[in-house]
């Protein structure tokens, strides 16, 4: 069994992953939303090694507030292309 978080996107990422290595957690679940945690804020290839480092199993999950069902197409696919770049972060960071 692996004890792990969901972090906070209003905290720096290298701040939780040290807590949670410090404190024993095996496992991260990177929330990838704005303020300091969205696909296009944080340079995902740079942080991939202190995450690799640190030995704990990365998850990754989009944001939980994208409009994946609404009926306007536009806001649809921006909702999707967030989900895209969640997916090429996890690739990224080896989730």
């Amino acid at each position: 069994m692996q004890l792990g978080l969901v972090t906070n996107p209003r905290h720096q990422l290298r701040d939780e992953i040290r807590w949670l290595t410090d404190n024993g957690f095996g496992m991260i679940d990177l929330t990838l939303e704005a303020p300091h945690a969205a696909p296009e804020s944080v340079k995902w290839s740079e942080l991939q090694p202190l995450l690799a480092d640190s030995g704990l199993t990365v998850v990754c999950r989009a944001a939980a507030y994208l409009p994946l069902e609404s009926p306007a197409p536009l806001v649809r696919q921006a909702a999707l292309d967030e989900v895209r770049r969640a997916i090429d972060v996890a690739a990224t960071v080896g989730a």
